[in-house]
Order: structure tokens, then C-alpha cells, then sequence
């Protein structure tokens, strides 16, 4: 079980065998196996993706990316709110309640 994250509140069954270079996403039930190089969501969890493509998709994007340095400045963090909303403007808000803004 090398390089795997497993996201807040998920839980792994006892004797579950996790494979190299995955991805289990939050709240996830893991009840069987997970081969390597997969993303895995869901209760039970279920191949959502592959880890490559995972990849591929992160290194192109090219959002809200801040410098790497300890010091953000305010117009940093304006920006990558403005493109937060933007990206998330389909109804839903932080909350995670339909509808409301």
C-alpha cells in the first residue's frame, strides 16, 4: 500500500487490501479489494477513475494555482475565490444546499 490517500470519514474494512497509487474519496465504504491505480468513491466504493487520468487532469489545470511561498497576498486569495464561484455556479453554494447563493 504505497502512495494512497484515503479522504476524511471513509472507512476500510478489516483485511481490505488497498493497491499502490490510489485515491479513496471522503465518506468512502471500502468493503472489498481496491486494485492499484484506481480513484474510488462511493458507499461501497466503486472505480470512478484511473490514477493517470487523475493526474493528467490536475496538471492541466490551471485555475486558482498560488505561488509557492509561506505569503499570500489578499489579491491571491480574491482571485482564487472568483474562480471557485465561477467554477461552482451551477446552484449549488458552499453549504452544499441546492438553491440557495
Amino acid at each position: 500500500m504505497d502512495n494512497v490517500f484515503i479522504g476524511a470519514g471513509s472507512t476500510v474494512l478489516y483485511g481490505v487490501k488497498i493497491g499502490s497509487n490510489c485515491i479513496i474519496g471522503a465518506d468512502t465504504l471500502v468493503c472489498e479489494n481496491l486494485e492499484e491505480n484506481g480513484v474510488y468513491a462511493g458507499i461501497p466504493a466503486v472505480r470512478i477513475g484511473s490514477f493517470e487520468n487523475y493526474l493528467k487532469k490536475r496538471r492541466s489545470y490551471r485555475g486558482a494555482v498560488v505561488k509557492r511561498s509561506q505569503k499570500i497576498t489578499r489579491q491571491e486569495v480574491i482571485y482564487a475565490w472568483n474562480v471557485f464561484r465561477q467554477e461552482h455556479s451551477q446552484g449549488w453554494c458552499v453549504t452544499g444546499k441546492q438553491g440557495e447563493q
